[in-house]
């Protein structure tokens, strides 16, 4: 399943958006969102992990579910972000890709797959009397409409996001120095 916009930002700006720990909690509403690993950043491809809570009552269920992300970041034009919800037995990969069109636009292309439902009552309560391959059409249907949802609330960011070389950070914004220097390689010197 696959959409895509066009809008006034540069793919840098748009994959800078995976190592922002910091916006997933003002911009995306999740709850303790943590940095599970250090970003490593090995040639051409960046690789990050990090965790946050979200509401559960959407699955039918009360409190907090723990989501898990992982990140491959592969240059500035091409993101596989892999996605994981045990405690519902949600598993997806999204794929981001920002292609230049023109000077100040791109062509944001975004996409997901996910692993088919194995246990539906993990999922809801209710999931259990739908056959297997309906119910996962409904999932990546629904998980797209969250990814959607997610990707458009950045939208205003990046559409209006003015670079700063060395802008002020606060703790928890994550890795962002280290992600500047490692987009760094994509660009002719001359430019840098």
């Amino acid at each position: 399943m696959w959409m895509s916009w066009d809008l006034k930002s540069h793919p840098q700006e748009t994959t800078e958006n995976s190592v922002d720990v910091g916006h997933f909690n003002w911009i995306h509403g999740y709850e303790k969102v943590e940095e599970d690993a250090e970003a490593i950043a090995e040639n051409e491809v960046l690789r990050l992990e990090y965790s946050f809570s979200r509401n559960a009552k959407e699955f039918g269920k009360s409190g907090d579910i723990r989501v898990n992300i992982k990140v491959d970041v592969y240059g500035l034009g091409y993101s596989v972000v892999e996605t994981s919800v045990p405690d519902i037995g949600f598993y997806s990969m999204n794929f981001v890709l920002p292609t230049p069109i023109k000077d100040d636009m791109i062509r944001l292309t975004i996409g997901i797959a996910i692993k088919p439902v194995e246990n539906a009552s993990k999922l809801h309560p209710l999931a259990v009397l739908l056959p297997k391959p309906i119910l996962t059409k409904i999932v990546r249907t629904l998980g797209m409409k969250g990814y959607k949802k997610d990707v458009m609330d950045d939208f205003k960011i990046w559409q209006n996001k003015v670079y700063i070389e060395k802008p002020p950070l606060a703790k928890g914004d994550g890795p962002i120095p280290k992600y500047r220097k490692w987009a760094r390689q994509f660009y002719d010197e001359q430019f840098i």
